[in-house]
């Protein structure tokens, strides 16, 4: 068995990610970078990436509430409000999402 990837994108593909602008951004030389900025400074990363993410709704006041320090127990924009399906289902045109037929 092997652990080769089985796809791995063209650089051009890679450089024009918005991951990789969002990284740049951050001024993250790496993911790795990225990664430890989103734990180490979440009250700077999390807003940031919901901007940048467009996400429909109001994020709140509150980035993140640490409950008892776990992983587990955190809550991100805990009075946050968004509709799920809103912004599941947006397009940047007025394209067909759903045909459904009875």
């Amino acid at each position: 068995m092997t652990d080769a990837p089985l796809w791995i994108p063209s650089l051009d593909r890679i450089e024009s990610a918005n991951i990789t602008r969002f990284r740049a951004m951050l001024g993250a030389s790496n993911f790795a970078e990225l990664h430890a900025i989103s734990v180490a400074q979440p009250e700077l990363f999390w807003p940031l990436l919901w901007q940048d993410s467009k996400v429909l709704g109001d994020s709140g006041e509150r980035v993140i509430d640490r409950g008892d320090g776990t992983m587990r127990a955190a809550k991100f924009f805990p009075v946050g409000r968004l509709n799920f399906a809103q912004n599941l289902l947006r397009a940047p045109s007025d394209d067909v999402a759903i045909i459904a037929t009875d």
